[in-house]
């Protein structure tokens, strides 16, 4: 999403890092090794996140959050999960964010 967003707004871009552990994504960006694409959950003390426009960056356009669960009825510590993950979800979007199309689980 970011690449593409950056190419269509014809901004020149280059992978300076990469890393399959948070941790390592955390630590690269605080070093100023480049920017990153994550949600506030978790950002560390040391790193800051940056508003669209700011540095000239474009925005980001809205992503879907799926949770896919079995057809059948869930037991119930599976449908507590369902609801705690919705939850978090839910309370991590801006305000105004759409929530139309929402499977609450009962």
């Amino acid at each position: 999403v970011a690449t593409e967003t950056l190419d269509r707004a014809g901004m020149p871009w280059r992978m300076a890092f990469s890393s399959p552990s948070l941790g390592g994504i955390w630590a690269a960006v605080a070093a100023g090794l480049g920017l990153t694409i994550r949600t506030d959950i978790g950002l560390p003390a040391n790193v800051r996140a940056i508003a669209p426009g700011v540095l000239g960056l474009p925005a980001l356009p809205m992503m879907a959050l799926h949770l896919h669960q079995k057809d059948a009825e869930l037991d119930p510590v599976a449908a507590r999960l369902a609801e705690i993950l919705l939850q978090a979800a839910l309370e991590t979007l801006p305000e105004g964010a759409e929530t139309k199309g929402l499977l609450r689980v009962a």
